[in-house]
């Protein structure tokens, strides 16, 4: 009989409210906007005024008060639950700052995708659901159906224009059968995906395939006059193309995760500092193209829904510069260089193949940039981690 495990998997739904629907979800999206925007001001105006900053139990004490000021009396207008979540949403961004994952925290704009999150008091019918202080159901389509209970439910509006309904559901899953192949994979420009295998999976290049009629598009947008009937709808156009591209690269990356770990117990994979490869301007839009990121966050959720394991490869192990046959170094091997000669063992190597590789044999064995074959680079100064994984001579 397979393990189970619980997990809380996110259901998103194309949402189709009605004229008088979208007039209430704009009220509650303006009020979440302001209180959000308001105590991002308060709590920095209070961290440069004394030195100290505030809880999210301090802003609600004080959201308490703000609604009972009168030129702020129309917040008690909206669900006291999607003010309160707008403050845990800030007390995350901050909390998020201070641990160094993001930058700080900006404010958010009427212009940009809206939200809002409702944890309780909602109920959900068939293709609808009814939130508090909203007189009708709203109507979503539910294209597959989840099996669990609903913790929160999430309104949003593209930029596009499209309504959203997103339910966070905590279920009860089997975990599949362990499979004993395992694989290594490299992540390139060339071919998104190089296995140890020798399998290559094609760049799709959605957005370079998209950037004539972008172009178009923007040049029909900057055309138009500011404030017009006719720039909302160039604008309403551009946004609609953008995000189908989005839609296409999301959806590309999942079907390829999700085949990763269904086919594969184990994937090794390298350790990419995406922000700082996009520093390097001739590739910054074909990496932001690929969404490496985001597919390593895939890999890693269901790796764990699927009992399998991801391996991440330290960021300093050279890959590619290894023979994956006897474990020499090449220093002098450029970007250019496709395919290269081991001049140790003499071995012809395809460089995604044989860094792929490189990656699979360092997961196996559980390490990550060690052996005796491994020649550092010359440097003035190396890393503890160098030292650690006796690269330095």
């Amino acid at each position: 009989m397979n393990d189970s495990i619980t997990i809380q998997r996110g259901y998103k739904y194309r949402a189709y409210p009605t004229d008088l629907q979208k007039q209430w979800l704009e009220r509650e999206f303006g009020a979440a906007r302001f209180v959000y925007n308001h105590f991002l001001d308060v709590r920095y105006t209070q961290y440069k005024t004394t030195g100290k900053g505030l809880s999210y139990a301090d802003t609600a004490k004080l959201l308490t008060v703000l609604k009972h000021i009168p030129q702020h009396a129309w917040l008690k207008q909206s669900n006291a639950q999607v003010l309160q979540q707008a403050l845990v949403n800030l007390d995350m961004a901050f909390n998020n700052f201070f641990e160094k994952r993001t930058k700080y925290p900006k404010f958010k704009s009427k212009r940009g995708r809206q939200s809002f999150r409702v944890p309780q008091a909602f109920r959900v019918e068939d293709n609808s659901v009814i939130l508090p202080k909203m007189k009708t159901p709203l109507r979503f389509k539910q294209h597959r159906k989840w099996r669990g209970s609903v913790k929160s439910v999430t309104v949003s509006k593209e930029t596009s224009g499209q309504y959203y309904v997103s339910f966070l559901v905590e279920e009860t899953v089997d975990l599949p059968q362990p499979v004993e192949t395992e694989v290594g994979i490299d992540l390139g420009l060339h071919s998104f995906l190089v296995t140890s295998a020798g399998n290559k999976v094609a760049h799709p290049k959605w957005l370079n395939k998209s950037s004539k009629k972008l172009r178009r598009l923007k040049r029909q947008h900057a055309r138009t006059k500011k404030g017009s009937a006719n720039r909302e709808k160039a604008r309403l156009r551009l946004a609609r193309q953008e995000k189908r591209v989005a839609q296409q690269r999301k959806d590309f990356l999942h079907r390829l995760s999700h085949q990763l770990m269904d086919e594969n117990q184990a994937v090794s994979i390298e350790t990419l500092a995406v922000k700082n490869l996009m520093r390097n301007h001739r590739l910054a839009r074909s990496i932001a193209d690929s969404g490496w990121g985001e597919f390593v966050r895939q890999l890693e959720y269901k790796a764990k829904w699927n009992g399998r394991a991801l391996r991440k490869a330290d960021r300093w192990f050279p890959p590619t510069q290894l023979c994956s046959c006897c474990g020499y170094r090449n220093t002098e091997l450029m970007l250019k260089d496709r395919e290269w000669d081991c001049p140790s063992c003499r071995a012809h190597h395809d460089r995604d193949i044989n860094a792929a590789r490189n990656i699979d044999t360092a997961g196996r064995a559980g390490i990550y940039a060690s052996g005796e074959n491994v020649r550092p680079v010359k440097r003035r100064r190396f890393s503890r981690k160098e030292e650690a994984y006796g690269l330095v001579p």
